[in-house]
């Protein structure tokens, strides 16, 4: 019982104290170098969970501050009201172009997945009702997803592997890879809540194994598409 039945000097509070300043220094060194990067040069980062404060910590620094009598915080409360404060986005060293993630660290910490997904919900397109032009061999775009690579104001880049279900006319259904540029056209109001809808114009090349081929002996293959696409998040 740190800090109530037991003082904040004692050995086992001060190994647990020094515990959690060694977590959080380790914690705030990730975050430094790496931002919210996922993988850095093809490496996969390793995931730091920043720790949590001793249980104790909370309680104890709130009679403190009650306490008229105290002058300044200790040094426990001290370190405590830092970390409460303490926003990693502010100090980032290393690479800072993936830091797409700027929300303020609040008590109880925030994974280091969350700017992963964040980048997710705004790069990942949904596909949908692409058709070919009016030359060359048809076909139609039932659904499918690309990752946005690179960004320059409403125009969006990707490629491979992005995925399309398409129909033949025919009737028959092929799963191929696609490349290719999005436009980014309006944000379309949802019946409900206050979220929209990003809506973009895709135009895309749309190859498989074949054209692979083709492509490697210099013949220009594959499918030019034009469709719609969709993110959760603009």
């Amino acid at each position: 019982m740190c800090g109530q039945s037991v003082p904040i000097t004692d050995t086992a509070c001060q190994k647990e104290f020094d515990s959690w300043q060694a977590g959080e220094k380790q914690w705030r060194d990730n975050r430094r170098v790496y931002a919210n990067y996922f993988t850095y040069k093809g490496r996969l980062l390793p995931h730091v969970r920043r720790p949590d404060p001793p249980w104790w910590i909370q309680h104890y620094c709130e009679q403190e501050q009650a306490d008229p009598s105290t002058i300044r915080p200790s040094v426990v409360c001290a370190a405590y009201d830092e970390y409460l404060r303490y926003d990693w986005t502010q100090h980032v060293e290393g690479p800072q172009s993936a830091v797409t993630y700027s929300s303020r660290v609040t008590q109880g910490g925030v994974g280091d997945y969350r700017g992963f997904t964040e980048f997710l919900l705004r790069n990942l397109h949904y596909d949908g009702g692409w058709t070919t032009g009016p030359r060359g061999s048809h076909a139609y775009g039932l659904f499918g997803t690309h990752l946005t690579l690179a960004r320059a104001g409403r125009v969006h880049l990707w490629g491979p592997p992005g995925m399309l279900v398409i129909r033949r006319p025919e009737r028959k259904i092929e799963v191929k890879m696609t490349w290719g540029v999005d436009l980014f056209l309006a944000d379309l109001p949802l019946p409900f809540g206050p979220h929209k809808l990003p809506l973009y114009v895709s135009f895309a090349k749309v190859f498989g194994a074949p054209e692979q081929q083709a492509i490697q002996h210099k013949v220009n293959a594959g499918l030019d598409m034009l469709g719609f696409s969709v993110t959760l998040k603009r």
